[in-house]
């Protein structure tokens, strides 16, 4: 701000310039300063006159301090110890003992100065002081502005121009704020004039027009403290997923905070037996107690005494005393580790980390210092290393794909993968192994086989005469009969076969007019009779059937003894009994005779132990 004064002096005749009386006192600008008659004012009667434009000790201001302790013009009650204040007539004749005893009286500006010479008044407000009538006049006064609206501008006569911070309102020329004031003697913006309270819109001002925008993603508080992460979407503040009312707590385990019936506040319940650390390392398994964190049992450190003895400070836990030898195997407590020795220094060390890689790109492998590896299953794409398969995803901890389909659109190639190399082309075989048809592949349709004519072979050696018909090779079956009753004729791989119907070798003949196989005497064979049981057999090769044979007085019928089979016959309903004949009684030591139908004896022998 701008201020503009004058201090001026009147120079005495006697007394030189007395400022004593008017010091300090600023004369405005608009005040007649007459330049010209400054002359006159200075011969005046200093009662008449005692600063340029001011006419009377009236026109003295009150506040003016004259200096000493009587004001300007006070006449009445001046007492010699005073400073003599300009006015007082009682002492101011040349002869009083005041004035004789000055023996240094003070030296005018002008003195020794011409006319109209520079001169220095004494006031740094002023500039341009010249010598007019003997007395040092002002010719400029000084301008003291720093275009600053924050500072108070002032001109001081002794330091010159001072400034001072105001709080006065500004302007910070920003068309977007409003209510900007001076603050440490700068402009501060006041209040921005485009904030619409929204906390999900962004404001804008441009030259003093505002603009709002949708921030959306930006972090907000919606009107319930249950919910926290909640964010802008569209202007309005949405609530989010995080637990608002685990956050008011924070990390403390002994308060549990749940939203309230409103949803709109938070409800505190205080936790007892519940897990927490009361801050003291010298307490082990400290647990909540009616919202409060109670200590559990002392820390003995004895789980530290595996490399050192030590003993318990409540802040830093287990301090060492004493370090036991470097190489003693211990245990960190840690199962992701391995190789733990002391280290002399009272620590386990470990000089090795447990491998949790089961090699499974399906799988997240961790390790947990209290359980040692974790395998847990992981979703998402994989390689399962098979070039036949494509999209390999993890599933059930298996890499998982889905097998490509090689096919190069060439009917007369065949497509094949390989795991290894992928998909591979080789010419495709048409042959469909029939003789009867020319095969042939058609890029078009693929494998054709066009049937043929002509002699063919059909691999039979039961047909002769083969050809190909319709694109099959048929051929005539041969006639194997060799007219022998007593041969099987039949055509196998090799040809014919005419296979004796009775076996040679068992001594079977065989009867051309029944075409029957007659078992030769002795095929059967009495081995044991003992406590009514008779055990044969039959040493022929061909079955045998006994139908009205008799075993003694006991008649068989409608048995058939397998080749080189063993039947136990017996008159009781044994367990080891094959065949029960209601009619046999023998016994151990007693002859057995066993008869065809037509009686004749086949073979007798005697009974046996056997």
């Amino acid at each position: 701000m701008l201020s503009r004064v004058l201090v001026a002096c009147t120079c005495l005749a006697a007394l030189g310039c007395a400022g004593s009386g008017v010091e300090g006192h600023r004369v405005p600008l608009d005040a007649p300063t007459d330049v010209s008659s400054s002359e006159t004012q200075v011969d005046r009667d200093v009662d008449d006159t005692f600063v340029d434009g001011v006419t009377s000790p009236s026109d003295v201001p009150p506040d003016v301090d004259d200096g000493g302790d009587a004001s300007v013009g006070d006449t009445s009650d001046t007492s010699p110890a005073d400073d003599g204040a300009v006015g007082d007539t009682s002492d101011a004749s040349p002869d009083t003992a005041d004035v004789g005893e000055d023996t240094n009286p003070p030296v005018s500006p002008c003195e020794g100065i011409t006319e109209g010479g520079a001169c220095d008044d004494g006031d740094a407000c002023t500039t341009g002081d010249r010598c007019v009538a003997g007395v040092c006049r002002p010719l400029t006064l000084v301008t003291c502005d720093d275009h600053n609206p924050c500072t108070d501008d002032v001109c001081d006569p002794a330091r010159g121009c001072t400034t001072s911070n105001n709080l006065a309102g500004c302007d910070d020329g920003d068309a977007c704020t409003s209510g900007d004031r001076c603050v440490a003697g700068t402009c501060r913006a006041g209040v921005a004039k485009c904030d619409d309270g929204n906390p999900c819109t962004r404001d804008s001002c441009s030259a003093g027009t505002c603009g709002h925008i949708d921030d959306d993603g930006a972090p907000c508080e919606d009107a319930s403290a249950c919910t926290g992460g909640d964010s802008c979407m569209g202007g309005v503040c949405l609530a989010g997923l995080g637990d608002g009312c685990a956050a008011a707590v924070g990390s403390d385990p002994c308060t549990l905070a749940t939203c309230a019936a409103d949803g709109l506040t938070c409800a505190f319940t205080l936790q007892s037996n519940v897990p927490c650390d009361d801050g003291n390392a010298c307490t082990v398994d400290d647990t909540c107690q009616q919202g409060l964190c109670k200590p559990g049992p002392a820390n003995s450190c004895g789980w530290d005494t595996k490399c050192g003895t030590f003993h318990c400070d409540a802040v830093l836990g287990c301090v060492l005393e004493q370090a036991f030898d470097a190489g003693k195997t211990c245990s960190d407590n840690d199962k992701c580790t391995t190789g733990d020795i002391c280290d002399g220094h009272g620590a386990c060390a470990t000089s090795g980390v447990l491998d949790c890689d089961d090699h499974n790109s399906c799988t997240d492998d961790t390790c947990f210092d209290y359980f040692g590896c974790s395998h847990s299953w992981r979703s998402g794409p994989c390689n399962d290393d098979d070039r036949c398969t494509t999209s390999d995803q993890c599933s059930g901890g298996v890499c998982r794909g889905t097998a490509i389909v090689c096919n190069d659109g060439d009917p007369c190639t065949s497509d094949s993968c390989d795991p290894l190399t992928g998909c591979e082309t080789a010419a495709r075989d048409c042959d469909d192994h029939n003789p009867c048809t020319v095969d042939a592949c058609d890029p078009l349709g693929g494998c054709l086989a066009t049937p043929r004519t002509g002699a063919c072979e059909d691999g039979l050696a039961c047909t002769a005469g083969d050809s190909c018909v319709l694109g099959a090779c048929l051929g005539v079956a041969v006639a194997c009969d060799d007219a022998d009753p007593c041969t099987t004729d039949v055509c196998d791989h090799d040809g014919c076969a005419h296979d004796p119907r009775c076996d040679a070798l068992a001594g079977e003949g065989c009867v051309v007019a029944t075409e029957a196989c007659v078992a030769p005497q002795g095929a059967l064979e009495i081995v044991a009779v003992v406590d009514e049981r008779v055990t044969l057999v039959n040493r022929s090769a061909a079955s045998f059937a006994l139908d009205g044979f008799r075993l003694d007085d006991a008649r068989i019928d409608d048995v058939v003894m397998a080749p080189n089979a063993t039947l136990v016959f017996c008159r009781s309903d044994a367990a080891d009994c094959d065949v029960v004949l209601d009619t046999l009684d023998v016994a151990a030591g007693v002859g057995v005779d066993l008869a065809t139908p037509d009686g004749t004896l086949v073979m007798t022998f005697g009974a046996s132990d056997d």
